[in-house]
């Protein structure tokens, strides 16, 4: 009887590659991997409504949230929910924009308008010249107006948006 060896090469050779990609998959897995947290959060941590249209961070660092309730300012822990009673209009908060100078806009469902000085919300007595329509966004041109959109009118343009009596054009 005649015995031949065979070299073992082969067999260690796979053994080899299957730790070989183990050990690969296993580091993949760990390094690939993140975990995401997430906080939410609605009435029962403060927050009125849970209905949110708008999310702006100010530059003073507040959350600002507008709701169908009205407005809710976050500084990370405790909101402050800001109504009808605060000077906002019945209707929800729509969009929120800061402006360069700091003042905080507000546009309704229903085209109303409200500016927060920082101190206090000052309605913009304009609304009979705006749509009973949303107001969707704010933007800031480099001539300083306030550009306002709305749901379905267009778009209207205040020329002198820092001041108590503003100037509306529809354009």
């Amino acid at each position: 009887m005649i015995f031949t060896v065979r070299p073992h090469k082969r067999i260690i050779r796979s053994h080899g590659q299957i730790i070989f990609l183990s050990a690969g998959l296993l580091l993949s897995s760990l390094l690939s991997g993140q975990t995401y947290f997430f906080d939410n959060y609605g009435p029962e941590q403060g927050l009125e409504s849970s209905i949110v249209y708008a999310v702006l961070q100010s530059k003073d660092d507040y959350i600002w949230l507008g709701t169908d309730a009205g407005a809710a300012r976050f500084d990370g822990i405790n909101f402050i929910n800001y109504t009808t009673e605060d000077a906002l209009a019945p209707k929800g908060v729509r969009t929120i924009f800061e402006d360069n100078s700091g003042n905080i806009w507000f546009g309704h469902i229903g085209g109303a308008l409200t500016r927060y000085n920082g101190k206090k919300f000052e309605p913009l007595f304009i609304t009979d010249t705006l749509p009973d329509l949303d107001i969707t966004s704010f933007i800031h041109d480099k001539d300083g107006s306030l550009w306002i959109s709305t749901h379905g009118d267009g778009v209207y343009r205040i020329e002198n948006p820092n001041e108590r009596k503003a100037r509306i054009k529809y354009t």
